[in-house]
C-alpha cells in the first residue's frame, strides 16, 4: 500500500494500541501518518519520549509551519487545530472548540478534505464520541475507516459511537488493523479477515438464544467456584462479555463450555475476571477532579488540627482512582499547609486487581494521564513508574464484595465510579444505601459520568450534576426497618431476569432482607476485626477498624504490623508469639487504656487462627474488643503502662 494517509484518532486507553501500530507498521516511507490523541499539554515531551521507544521513525509535533513528508509521524498538539495547504502543515489555536483537544472530528475533516479517497481513518480506544463526525467526512470523501473492536478497546466510547454513526466502519482488533494497514490491498485484506473470523466466532448470544442455553447453570457454577454472583449484573453486559470470552477460547456454545470446563477452576476464574470489566485510568474525566479538589479543600479548611480525611474507593479495580485521590490530597497537604492527614481505603472483589494495585507499578504510557503538577510524587524507571512512599503508605487495598460485605463508615468521601452502570437497578439501590451509610453526615459521593441516582436521589443532595458529585442527605433518618420497605420491587428479585424462578442462592441471588439486617447488626454489635493470611497479610477489614490503624513512612502497608498504631505493637508481638505455640486463640491479659476522645474506653486485642474444612490456606484474625473503662483497672494502677499506651490518631 502506497501514497496513502493514515490518520489515527484516540483518547483514554489509546496510547497502548498506538504504540503497537508505531512498532509494527510496515512500509512507512511510502505513506503519510498523523495522530491526534487527547492528552495533557504538559505531557507533550513525555508522549514523544514514550512513542520513540516503539518506533525508529521520525516523530514530529506540528507547531510551526513544516513541510509535509512521507515516513514522518505527525502529532497534533492539544489545544490546536490542523491546517494543511499543498505540502505545508501548520496549526492554529482551536479557541472555539468546547470539547476535548485536539478535536479528532476537526482533524479528520481537515485531512479528509485534503486527501480524499487516499485517507484511512483509524479510531482507537477513548471515552466520549469525539471522532464520529469527522469519520463520517472520511467516508463521504471516499476514504476508508477502521475502528478498534469494542471488545478489545480499553474505553469503548469513541469506537462504539463511530460504529453506530457509520455502520460501514470495519471493527477490528489492533492486530488486524496493523495487518490491514500493512497489506497491498486494504479492502481485500479486510474482507479476508472478516471471512476468517466468521467461521471461528460464535454468533452473538442474544436474549432469546440465552434462554435456550445453560446460562443459569453457568452463572451458578461461577458463584459456587468464585463466590461472585453475576445475577446482580446487567444482562446485556454479561451477554456481550460472555460471547466474546467464548469466542476467544473457541467454545461454540455455553453447553460446550460447561462440558469442557466445569471442573477447570483456572478457566472459570479467567471468565470471572473477564466479566468483572476492570476498566480504569488515572484522572478519568479530568475536569471532574478539578471540581472535586475544590470541594475537598473547602472541607479540609474546616478541620481541626491533626484531623484525618477518610476516603473509600469501592470497586477500585487496579488502583488508579485511589492513587489519583492520594495525589490530590497530598497536593492539598503541601500547598495549603494544613495540619491534616488522610487515609484511603480501596477495595475490589478481584484479588488479582488488588495485588496489582498493592504493587503499584504501571506502564510508562499511563503517565500521560497524570497532570504535570503531580509528577513530583512519581518514581519513573525504564519500563514502569510507581509512587513515592508518602502516597503509597496512605492507601490500604483489600478484597471486598460490595454487594455482600458491610461498608466502611465515617468517610468524608466515597468515590464509586463506573461500577454501578454494570449493575441492575435492584443491585444499584442496595449499593446506594451502603454508600449512604458509609458517609459522614456531610460526606461527599463521587460517581462516574454515566451514572445517575435515579430513585435513590432521596439519599443525597446534588452538588454538581455535570460531574456527578453529591453530598449525603444527613437529615434523612434511615433506620434498620427501612431495609424492609425501601425497594418497592423487593430485593428478593435480584435475579438475572431470564425467568421469575431463577436465583443463584437457594432463596435469593442478592442480599436478602435478613442479610441486610445481619450486616447492620454486625456493624453495631460485632467487634471490628481484620482477616489476614498466614503471615498477617491483610485480606479484609470488618467493621470500623481505621481508629486502630495508622500511616507513615517505611515498609509497604500490606502487613498488619505496619498498619497497627505503634502503641499496639508490643502487645501484638507478645500475643503472636503465644499464637505460634500451641494456642489457637489468645487475648490481652491487661487492657490498653485509650487516650483523647476515647479515654473512656479500653482495648483488648485478640488473635486467632481460624480452622475450617475446605480452607487451603491458614487464615488469621485480629479482633479489637473495645470496652468502657471500669472504675478500677490494672492498667490505671501502672503509670508506666498508661503512659506507654497513649498515642495520637
Amino acid at each position: 500500500m502506497k501514497d496513502k494517509c493514515i490518520a489515527i484518532g484516540a483518547s483514554a486507553g489509546g496510547l497502548a494500541p498506538i504504540s503497537q501500530i508505531f512498532e509494527q507498521i510496515g512500509d512507512v516511507k511510502s505513506n503519510y501518518f498523523f495522530m491526534a490523541q487527547h492528552f495533557n499539554p504538559r505531557s507533550t515531551s513525555l508522549l514523544k519520549q514514550i512513542l520513540a521507544r516503539y518506533a525508529s521513525h521520525q516523530i514530529e509535533f506540528i507547531n510551526s509551519k513544516t513541510e509535509l513528508n512521507k515516513g514522518v509521524f505527525y502529532i497534533l498538539p492539544p489545544g490546536k487545530k490542523l491546517c494543511i495547504e499543498g505540502k505545508t502543515l501548520w496549526t492554529e489555536d482551536d479557541q472555539n472548540n468546547p470539547g476535548p483537544t485536539p478535536s479528532v472530528d476537526r482533524y479528520f475533516e481537515t485531512l479528509a478534505t485534503h486527501f480524499g479517497k487516499d485517507l484511512i481513518g483509524v479510531v482507537l480506544s477513548g471515552s466520549g464520541s469525539d471522532g464520529s463526525i469527522g469519520a463520517n467526512k472520511i467516508v463521504e470523501q471516499g476514504g476508508n475507516l477502521l475502528v478498534q473492536s469494542s471488545t478489545e478497546a480499553k474505553f469503548t466510547g469513541m469506537p462504539e459511537s463511530t460504529s453506530k454513526k457509520i455502520p460501514s466502519a470495519k471493527a477490528l482488533t489492533c492486530k488486524n488493523i496493523i495487518r490491514a494497514l500493512n497489506s497491498e490491498d486494504l479492502e481485500a485484506e479486510i474482507e479476508k479477515i472478516a471471512t476468517e473470523s466468521l467461521g471461528s466466532q460464535p454468533d452473538y448470544l442474544g436474549l432469546e438464544h440465552i434462554k435456550e442455553t445453560n446460562l443459569k447453570k453457568l452463572l451458578k457454577l461461577l458463584f459456587e467456584t468464585t463466590e461472585v454472583d453475576f445475577g446482580h449484573y446487567r444482562q446485556n453486559s454479561i451477554n456481550r462479555r460472555l460471547s466474546k470470552f467464548l469466542s476467544d477460547i473457541k467454545s461454540p456454545s455455553i453447553d460446550h463450555f460447561l462440558t469442557a470446563y466445569s471442573e477447570d477452576k483456572i478457566t472459570l476464574n479467567k471468565l470471572k475476571n473477564y466479566l468483572l470489566i476492570p476498566v480504569t485510568s488515572f484522572f478519568r474525566d479530568g475536569d471532574s477532579f478539578v471540581i472535586l479538589e475544590e470541594l475537598i479543600l473547602k472541607k479540609i479548611e474546616q478541620f481541626n488540627s491533626g484531623e484525618v480525611f477518610r476516603v473509600w474507593v469501592p470497586a477500585c479495580s487496579t488502583g488508579q482512582e485511589a492513587y489519583t485521590l492520594a495525589l490530590i490530597l497530598q497536593k492539598i497537604r503541601i500547598e495549603a499547609q494544613f495540619d491534616f492527614d488522610y487515609k484511603i481505603f480501596a477495595t475490589d472483589i478481584n484479588r488479582e486487581n488488588i495485588n496489582h494495585a498493592r504493587k503499584g507499578e504501571f506502564p510508562l504510557e499511563d503517565l500521560t494521564e497524570i497532570p504535570h503538577q503531580f509528577l513530583e510524587s512519581i518514581l519513573a524507571y525504564d519500563d514502569y513508574f510507581t509512587f513515592d512512599s508518602k502516597i503509597r503508605d496512605r492507601i490500604i487495598f483489600s478484597e471486598q464484595d460490595l454487594l455482600r460485605n458491610s461498608p466502611f463508615h465515617k468517610m468524608h468521601l466515597v468515590s464509586c465510579r463506573n461500577f454501578l452502570i454494570y449493575l441492575n437497578l435492584n443491585a444499584q439501590s442496595i449499593v446506594y444505601q451502603k454508600l449512604f451509610h458509609s458517609l459522614r453526615d456531610d460526606g461527599l459521593l463521587f460517581l462516574g459520568r454515566s451514572e445517575n441516582l435515579r430513585e435513590n436521589d432521596q439519599f443525597f443532595f446534588t452538588i454538581n450534576a455535570k460531574f456527578r458529585i453529591f453530598a449525603k442527605n444527613g437529615n434523612l433518618d434511615v433506620r434498620i426497618d427501612r431495609f424492609f420497605s425501601s425497594n418497592p420491587k423487593g430485593v428478593e428479585n435480584f435475579k438475572i431476569n431470564l425467568d421469575k424462578d431463577f436465583s443463584l442462592r437457594k432463596k435469593t441471588s442478592g442480599p436478602s432482607h435478613i442479610q441486610l439486617v445481619k450486616d447492620e447488626i454486625k456493624h453495631r454489635f460485632m467487634p471490628p476485626h481484620i482477616i489476614c493470611g498466614k503471615d498477617w497479610d491483610v485480606i479484609e477489614f470488618i467493621g470500623n477498624v481505621d481508629r486502630f490503624l495508622t500511616f507513615g513512612e517505611g515498609p509497604r502497608q500490606s502487613k498488619l504490623l505496619y498498619l497497627l498504631r505503634r502503641e499496639y505493637h508490643s502487645e501484638f508481638v507478645t500475643l503472636n508469639s503465644r499464637l505460634e505455640g500451641k494456642e489457637r486463640s489468645v487475648r490481652s491479659q491487661f487492657p490498653i487504656r485509650l487516650s483523647g476522645d476515647e479515654s473512656k474506653y479500653e482495648l483488648e486485642l485478640e488473635l486467632a487462627i481460624l480452622e475450617q474444612k475446605g480452607l487451603q490456606d491458614e487464615i488469621r484474625t485480629i479482633i479489637f474488643h473495645l470496652n468502657p473503662v471500669k472504675e478500677t483497672t490494672a492498667i490505671e494502677s501502672d503509670p508506666q503502662n498508661s503512659q506507654d499506651s497513649t498515642g495520637d490518631e
